[in-house]
């Protein structure tokens, strides 16, 4: 099951600059992935829910635009999280990945993964964390700019 909504679809990014953020949680514990979806919402963005790391994929194979990645690590099915980061990573290079987990550290974690929660986390912690990736993709956005 997943679902797609928004409260504006839009999230501030920083100064004036706004543009539409979408994450993709992937989390195979209902309730948490509710949790973390609910509070994604309320500040703002637009989430998808996947239940796991197929899911995750048909999602991202879809051509729905997503900005950041939050899985757990240990889900059943085909694939686990790191196997789901892995691919994220080396094929869709403009996706920040976050990787969740009760069971595994950060050791030995790829070095394009953007971060990680040990569970259980504090959302307050992880929706900042969140909004520092979307600050920073904003200032690399705007040191790009030719200014005259």
């Amino acid at each position: 099951m997943r679902r797609a909504v928004s409260i504006d679809g839009v999230v501030s990014l920083g100064d004036a600059s706004r543009v539409s953020a979408t994450i993709l949680v992937v989390e195979d514990e209902v309730l948490v992935r509710l949790m973390l979806a609910d509070g994604l919402r309320e500040t703002g963005y637009t989430v998808i829910e996947a239940a796991g790391a197929d899911e995750a994929l048909a999602i991202l194979q879809s051509g729905t635009k997503v900005h950041i990645v939050f899985t757990d690590i240990n889900m059943p099915g085909s694939m686990d999280g790191i196997g789901l980061a892995r691919i994220v990573c080396s094929k869709c290079p403009d996706i920040d990945v976050l990787l969740t987990s009760a069971h595994q550290g950060t050791t030995e974690l790829d070095a394009r993964i953007k971060g990680f929660f040990p569970k259980p986390y504090d959302m307050q912690t992880v929706l900042a964390y969140i909004k520092s990736l979307f600050e920073m993709r904003d200032a690399r956005s705007n040191s790009s700019v030719v200014k005259e």
